[in-house]
């Protein structure tokens, strides 16, 4: 994944780009992905699903600077433990530090 949540409409947006980049655009009814081409790719690709997003909580947000310290030390800790400072790569975000505070309601494609 990217990191990133996308809707569907920006699946299309990019969709519409790489078909053009592949020259592609041919191959769509009206030269370009629609929101019904969309519908199927997701028919297509079970195990994407659609959820709506939440916001981040404002006391979740208020956060002592001891305690992002303490995360950094840990995280350095684990770089060192591991041998990871060079190999960035093999270091994979799986928590919920790329939530906005003042996230938008909408739909996401998840994986």
């Amino acid at each position: 994944g990217w990191g990133e949540p996308i809707t569907p409409k920006e699946l299309v947006k990019i969709a519409t780009s790489y078909a053009k980049e592949l020259g592609k655009y041919k191959t769509f009814k009206k030269g370009q992905p629609t929101m019904e081409w969309y519908y199927t790719f997701m028919k297509r690709h079970p195990q994407l699903t659609t959820a709506k997003s939440i916001s981040f909580e404002l006391p979740r947000a208020k956060i002592a600077q001891t305690i992002v310290d303490k995360w950094f030390n840990l995280l350095e800790k684990v770089l060192i433990d591991n041998d990871l400072f060079d190999k960035p790569s093999q270091i994979f975000n799986c928590d919920e530090s790329g939530f906005a505070d003042e996230t938008e309601r909408r739909n996401n494609i998840l994986n």
